[in-house]
C-alpha cells in the first residue's frame, strides 16, 4: 500500500489548492502526525473515513476536538490503539469511553461495523 511521506505538505496543498474540498478517505496508520496537517489545512472537512486503518485514540479525539465542519467520520473496521505505558506500549480499544461517545454524539453520522480487533487475541496488541 502506498503511504504518504509527507502528510504536512500533500494537505497544505490540497487545502490551498482545493477551495471547496470536502471529503477524505485515508486507509494506513491515522496518527496525531497525520491528524493534525488535516485538521489545520482542511478545517471545513465535512466527511473524513479512516475506515480499515490503525486509529490511535489521541488523533480521534484531536480530529472530534479541532474539526467543526466534520460531520461524517467513517472508523468502522478499524483498530484503535491507545498509549497506556510510559514504556510506548499500545492498547487496543474495543469499545469507544464515554469522553469520545461524547464527543461523537454532534456528528450526523459515525459508521461503527466491526472492527478488527474482534479476530486478535485477547491479551491485545504488543
Amino acid at each position: 500500500m502506498p503511504s504518504i511521506a509527507r502528510p504536512p505538505y500533500i494537505m497544505e496543498e490540497i487545502g490551498r489548492s482545493c477551495k471547496n474540498f470536502s471529503s477524505l478517505k485515508v486507509v494506513g496508520t491515522f496518527d496525531l502526525q497525520f491528524a493534525s496537517p488535516i485538521a489545520s489545512h482542511l478545517p471545513k472537512l465535512k466527511i473524513l473515513s479512516v475506515r480499515c486503518s490503525i486509529l490511535t485514540k489521541e488523533a480521534l479525539l484531536f480530529i472530534l476536538d479541532c474539526m467543526d465542519h466534520l460531520e461524517v467520520l467513517n472508523i468502522s473496521h478499524c483498530l484503535l490503539l491507545e498509549n497506556r505505558t510510559t514504556l510506548g506500549r499500545k492498547h487496543i480499544i474495543r469499545e469507544l469511553d464515554q469522553t469520545v461517545m461524547g464527543k461523537v454524539s454532534r456528528l450526523r453520522e459515525l459508521p461503527l461495523h466491526e472492527s478488527i480487533v474482534h479476530y486478535l487475541p485477547e491479551d491485545g496488541y504488543r
